[in-house]
């Protein structure tokens, strides 16, 4: 006995098999509200309630480090030519002088 070829399953036609109607949602209209200019006035507070701790540095904001390592490369600039004008006054004295 044979049997009717069957159509090919396609996903559009598993879709319209299983299809479940939704019930339509209901969108509320929005409501016109009347526009209503209200005047501003500023004013001064007369207390300001602000938490403990707030504009507080945990630690310094300036980093000082690089500021730091310039003077100590600078003192050691100035030793070392120090060092070499005593080492030149030095050499170029006469082997036979006192001092």
């Amino acid at each position: 006995m044979r049997t009717a070829p069957r159509a090919p399953r396609t996903i559009a036609t598993l879709r319209a098999k299983h299809a479940v109607r939704r019930a339509p949602v209901h969108r509320r209209s929005r409501i016109e509200l009347p526009r209503v200019d209200v005047p501003l006035v500023d004013v001064q507070p007369l207390r300001v309630d602000v938490p403990r701790g707030l504009g507080v540095a945990a630690r310094s904001l300036h980093d000082d480090t690089p500021a730091l390592a310039a003077g100590i490369a600078l003192l050691v600039a100035t030793v070392a030519a120090a060092a070499g004008a005593l080492l030149a006054l030095v050499a170029a004295r006469a082997p036979g002088e006192a001092t």
